[in-house]
C-alpha cells in the first residue's frame, strides 16, 4: 500500500483494525457526481445504438477507475454512468467505497459490480475454517471486495496490511431494487 495511506487511515485503539478515515477520504477526494449540469451534445458513437439496460450491463463490469476514466469522456458519457444503477447506489449510500478504492490504488482491480454487492451484503463474509463469521459487517475490505464485521477486519489487518472502508452511513436495512 502507497505511504500516504498512513495519513488517511486510522488505527482503533480497541480492535486495531486499520480503517479509512471518512472525513480524509472526503477531503482528500471529491467526487463531482451531480456537481455537473447536464446538456449533453455529444454522441457516444455506436454506444448509441444499444439500449440502456445493455449499457448498464456492460458499465457496472468495468472496474472503478475505467468507469470513471469514461465518465469523464463527455456529457453524455457521464449521463450514462450516472444512470448505471449499481453506481447510482454506491455514489448515493457508499461514496466513500469509491473514494477508498482510488486512495488504496485497487480501483483498477474492483468492478462496479463487485463493489456494489459487498456494499449490499450485510454480514462478514470473513471465513474461519470451513464457517461465515456471519456477525453484522461495517467494514469493506478493499482488496477483497468483501464485508467484514470489526473483529474480522482487526485480525485480518493484522496479518495482512489490508485497509477497509467503514460503511456506517450507508443504510442495511435499505430494500435493494437490483
Amino acid at each position: 500500500m502507497p505511504s500516504q495511506l498512513q495519513n488517511l487511515s486510522c488505527t482503533c485503539t480497541h480492535n486495531h483494525s486499520t480503517t479509512l478515515c471518512d472525513h480524509e477520504l472526503e477531503r482528500c477526494c471529491p467526487l463531482d457526481h451531480g456537481r455537473h449540469r447536464l446538456s449533453p451534445t455529444a454522441s457516444l458513437g455506436e454506444f448509441n445504438k444499444l439500449p440502456s439496460e445493455i449499457l448498464w450491463i456492460i458499465f457496472s463490469n468495468l472496474d472503478i477507475s475505467s468507469l470513471y476514466k469514461f465518465r469523464r469522456v463527455n456529457q453524455r458519457a457521464m449521463m450514462v454512468i450516472d444512470s448505471v444503477p449499481e453506481y447510482t447506489d454506491l455514489i448515493t449510500f457508499a461514496p466513500n467505497s469509491i473514494r477508498g478504492s482510488f486512495k488504496t490504488e485497487t480501483a483498477d482491480c474492483i468492478t462496479c459490480k463487485q463493489l456494489h454487492r459487498a456494499v449490499r451484503k450485510t454480514l462478514c463474509e470473513h471465513m474461519w475454517g470451513e464457517r461465515k463469521c456471519n456477525r453484522e459487517g461495517q467494514l469493506v475490505c478493499l482488496e477483497t471486495v468483501e464485508r467484514r464485521c470489526f473483529l474480522c477486519a482487526a485480525a485480518f489487518s493484522l496479518r495482512n496490511k489490508r485497509y477497509h472502508v467503514q460503511l456506517e452511513h450507508a443504510p442495511f436495512d435499505i430494500c435493494w431494487a437490483r
